[in-house]
């Protein structure tokens, strides 16, 4: 066994402080990336599964290193939904040279000892379109998608502001559906940008879901700002938008009959310090002859740290009527049930 120099010791135990500051922000210059990823096809399902962010450094690292890779996957078993494809925000590096991320450092590293686990889990697709992908510059960020691809993850999207391949194919049944990650903490695209988005996305797509990096830290609700960036969206084109990043669930919206799921909130992550934080929301997309629906599923990590587990029926209850509350009072009933069904748009 190779000894660990008292520095590298200093720096888990430092990972194993648990946080209590509710304030984070991070100063990392966004910078171009190009061409980030390969546009390639993913393999024919019938319905897709979006959870949140996905944090696997920091305590999240430690708990992994104590209990297992797969710890933080094994409450909630995403591998249980046949034949779907489950995709995530992955908000870290996973650079070239690992060094544990110290209590309270936003520069987020994952060991690639930990990705195995999240193929094995059941993730197939990952943003990087995100404030942390870029936490070890650009050779940090071909580093994660040469890491994720190694596993069989195929990444899309980058932490700028170029969307020209910053998206994916998924068939379900006889659609062809887009997903495009899109990093708006910095600015919305512009309308040029967009639309030659759309004339690429048309020719290979019949459905184009947006998935989201926006909106405000810990706000429950979304902003005005991630409104007006819905409404251009969704005048572009969009027929669904599913957002992350505030870290924890904000409401749900509708304009224009589609769908804004503002934020799903934190699916793993080492944030303990409240309720909220430690609340999440997977969804499952899936279509029918003449619409499309949305199934809820509420996550809690508070049983055991960093483990999203289904909540109970009570807790599910309450979470989805509190989360209809806030949201669009036509949608109401079909929050606090749990699903949501829209029609699919003519072309």
């Amino acid at each position: 066994m190779k000894h660990t120099s008292w520095v590298a010791v200093l720096c888990i135990l430092c990972t194993m402080v648990f946080f209590s500051t509710e304030s984070w922000s991070l100063l990392v210059p966004v910078v171009a990336y190009g061409e980030a990823t390969e546009v390639r096809p993913i393999s024919s399902d019938q319905s897709l599964l979006f959870v949140g962010d996905v944090m696997l450094a920091r305590q999240v690292a430690v708990l992994s290193s104590q209990f297992g890779a797969f710890y933080p996957w094994s409450g909630f078993d995403i591998s249980s939904f046949a034949s779907t494809t489950v995709v995530a925000n992955f908000e870290a590096s996973v650079p070239a040279v690992y060094r544990p991320t110290p209590a309270g450092s936003l520069t987020f590293a994952v060991p690639h000892t930990l990705l195995p686990a999240l193929a094995t889990a059941g993730v197939d697709l990952v943003s990087l379109a995100n404030n942390h992908s870029d936490d070890y510059g650009m050779s940090g960020f071909i580093e994660t998608t040469t890491a994720l691809q190694a596993v069989g993850i195929t990444s899309f999207g980058s932490p700028s502001n170029d969307i020209t391949d910053s998206w994916q194919i998924v068939t379900l049944g006889d659609h062809k559906v887009a997903i495009v990650g899109l990093y708006l903490l910095e600015q919305t695209p512009t309308t040029e940008a967009l639309t030659a988005l759309f004339d690429r996305l048309n020719t290979v797509s019949d459905f184009q879901i947006a998935y989201v990096h926006w909106g405000n830290e810990y706000e429950l609700t979304h902003s005005p700002v991630q409104e007006a960036q819905a409404k251009r969206l969704i005048a572009a084109g969009f027929d669904c938008i599913i957002g992350h990043h505030p870290h924890v669930v904000q409401d749900i919206g509708v304009i224009d009959e589609v769908p804004v799921v503002y934020s799903l909130g934190n699916y793993i992550f080492d944030q303990y310090f409240s309720f909220e934080v430690m609340n999440g929301l997977a969804v499952k997309f899936s279509f029918s002859p003449e619409q499309f629906s949305l199934q809820l599923y509420p996550v809690e990590s508070r049983s055991q740290l960093s483990q999203p587990h289904a909540m109970d029926d009570n807790e599910k209850n309450t979470f989805l009527h509190s989360l209809a509350q806030k949201s669009d009072t036509k949608r109401m009933s079909d929050i606090s049930n749990g699903t949501l069904t829209f029609p699919l748009q003519t072309p």
